[in-house]
């Protein structure tokens, strides 16, 4: 301990070590000096110690650091609570020796030491704005806001890494709050963000999916349980679903969810797997129940329509009824399944010939020497039908070729007018190799007259011997082929001995795309050959002389008025005498027609009565009307 002396000079020595000098100086004012020479004053000149009570100081009080455990600064009876300096530039409250409080430069943390403390404020530079908690009474609510200079700031609320931001009631309760509203991202959702409402036994989400940097869409709402899951409104209006909106309630209504009471069928909206198509349909408690699409006033419900031949269950629209009646009779070629025949096989010639098959003539290249044009049958490799025109035993020249034609009437034509069109067909040949089958479209100048043609498309392919193949014929653009039609196919093949040439499955068809083979019924067929080719009805004839008579003959529903000719000899009876054949098929002389019957005379008879009414026999040959193109 320190020993004490008085002295009366004003300015004492520096005391001897371990003494203190105690003096009063000019002002009156009490002063010590220490051993180590400090000159410090104790008591001013206008009153004594420092009250215990309210001290006002008018300098610094320095006080021991301290530390969390035990503060500079203390209460009585609390040692361990109380203010510290953790270190220079910091100050900090312990509360029951742990820190609670801390202030710095550059933050204030409450809750506990930095790094585990539960709020943190951080000084901002030139703050304007900023973030204020106000407390309310009772009945009010308590508020969190932006306040400062600016007019309008946003209030940002930012989670940690992959955090979630929660909003709900309860939270002070423990680890499991009863949320109201949840804000989520990451590995809890199926979105980026999701709006997530937690119940006792279930969790639901109303997911949102962010798809650009502007805006975000609704992309989900999910519920655990396997349930439908409500989007509903307190009263009976509408929900409303807009686009393009900037402000709340902005933007423009694209679909209504209007209300009707107590309904117990709904409209379902269900997507589909790869390959199969989303659906639109009708659900409830009823067994039965439509779905009803209309317009608004005279407006009608509106569906693309699908190419034809696509699919069976297309909603049937007035495009799709047309499509569907085209579908019906796609191919614009008559008897292109070459299985109605009137005629019998006939020889092969340097000319045009119509033989045994229906509406398809024929012709050769090079000097004929043989073949027959007829009708192979049992070809159901080559053909959906099993019959095809065919070329048989051709022997041919130099320059030998085969060629097959077929004539469109004007009135079907105009279906292709300045469309896209497809000709396909299958062919065959057994020439010994492979040679050049050429497909040519073509048109007449004038209406279903083809002395003089202008071409549409040609296209030329190489098939391989013996090999039954496609060959086809893409066509961009039909132009006006409103006159008609020409289809006209060669085989290339050069001199040729006993070679046969094979065509089936013959279709031309409007677009761009090949369909199967249009098998048409074989009586359907037949009716629609009958307006070029038929087998006349001979109502009556009457002898004109021993060698001639004149016959009367039906054929209702020809094209134009037709052509005659006798497949054989024609047999008539007097019913009386006798049977009477010609000797030559003859049907010369017409005298009237049209395109539902003529009167004509057949000759080459002998031993008729003049005057004397005969009828036909079908023992003998018969009349074909031919009015084909």
């Amino acid at each position: 301990m320190a020993k004490i002396r008085l002295k009366t000079s004003l300015v004492p020595a520096t005391p001897p070590a371990g003494y203190a000098v105690l003096y009063a100086d000019e002002t009156g004012r009490l002063r010590v000096v220490d051993d180590a020479g400090n000159d410090d004053i104790l008591l001013t000149s206008g009153g004594g110690f420092a009250p215990l009570a309210s001290p006002v100081f008018s300098g610094a009080v320095t006080v021991p650091p301290g530390s969390a455990a035990a503060p500079g600064v203390v209460f009585p009876g609390a040692s361990a609570t109380g203010w510290f300096q953790p270190s220079a530039d910091l100050l900090a409250a312990a509360a029951g020796g742990t820190e609670r409080w801390r202030v710095s430069t550059s933050a204030v943390t409450l809750g506990g030491a930095p790094g585990a403390e539960s709020f943190r404020a951080t000084a901002v530079a030139n703050a304007v704005n900023r973030l204020q908690v106000a407390g309310a009474a009772a009945g009010a609510d308590v508020v969190l806001s932006v306040q400062g200079a600016d007019t309008n700031r946003n209030l940002i609320i930012a989670t940690g890494g992959g955090g979630n931001i929660q909003i709900g009631s309860n939270v002070d309760s423990g680890a499991n709050p009863s949320r109201k509203l949840q804000v989520l991202a990451g590995s809890n959702t199926q979105a980026a963000v999701c709006l997530q409402a937690i119940g006792n036994t279930a969790v639901s989400y109303a997911a949102f999916d962010w798809i650009a940097s502007n805006g975000a869409a609704l992309g989900a709402i999910y519920h655990e349980a396997d349930v439908a899951y409500p989007m509903s409104m307190a009263s009976s209006a509408a929900i409303a679903l807009k686009t393009g909106g900037g402000a709340v309630g902005g933007g423009t209504e694209q679909v209504r969810v209007a209300h009707t009471a107590s309904a117990v069928n709904q409209v379902q909206l269900t997507g589909a797997a790869a390959g199969a198509a989303p659906a639109l349909s009708a659900i409830g408690s009823d067994l039965d129940i439509d779905l009803a699409l209309s317009g608004k006033g005279n407006g009608v419900p509106k569906a693309p329509t699908a190419a034809a031949g696509t699919s069976s269950t297309q909603i049937a629209t007035t495009a799709f009824v047309h499509s569907a009646l085209r579908e019906t009779f796609r191919n614009i070629v008559i008897n292109g399944c070459c299985r109605v025949s009137h005629r019998a096989s006939k020889s092969l010639s340097n000319s045009w010939q119509y033989a045994q098959i229906d509406l398809m003539a024929c012709k050769a290249d090079g000097t004929v020497s043989a073949g027959t044009i007829g009708q192979a049958s049992g070809v159901t490799s080559l053909s959906v039908g099993g019959y095809a025109a065919q070329v048989q035993a051709a022997t041919l020249g130099s320059g030998g070729a085969v060629w097959f034609r077929h004539r469109i009437e004007a009135r079907d034509a105009v279906r292709l007018k300045d469309g896209a069109a497809t000709l396909s067909m299958r062919v065959y040949h057994d020439v010994g190799s492979a040679i050049d089958w050429t497909l040519t479209v073509n048109t007449p100048t004038a209406p279903d007259t083809f002395a003089a043609v202008s071409l549409i498309a040609t296209g030329t392919a190489s098939i391989a011997n013996d090999s039954n193949a496609d060959l086809g014929l893409a066509i961009a653009d039909m132009g006006d082929c409103s006159a008609g039609i020409e289809i006209v196919v060669k085989a290339d093949c050069g001199a040729v001995t006993g070679k046969s040439f094979t065509l089936a499955d013959l279709q031309l068809e409007a677009g761009t795309v090949k369909t199967p083979f249009e098998g048409r019924q074989i009586a359907l067929e037949q009716r629609l050959v009958a307006r070029f080719l038929q087998t006349v009805s001979i109502g009556v004839a009457k002898a004109n002389s021993a060698s001639n008579l004149q016959a009367a003959f039906d054929h209702r529903g020809m094209r134009v008025s037709p052509a005659y000719e006798a497949t054989a000899a024609l047999s008539f009876t007097d019913c009386t005498s006798g049977d009477f054949s010609q000797s030559t098929p003859d049907v010369s002389t017409v005298h009237e027609q049209n395109a539902d019957g003529g009167r004509v005379s057949c000759g080459f008879f002998s031993g008729l009565t003049s005057g004397t009414t005969m009828m036909a026999l079908t023992s003998g040959g018969a009349v074909l009307a031919s009015a084909e193109l």
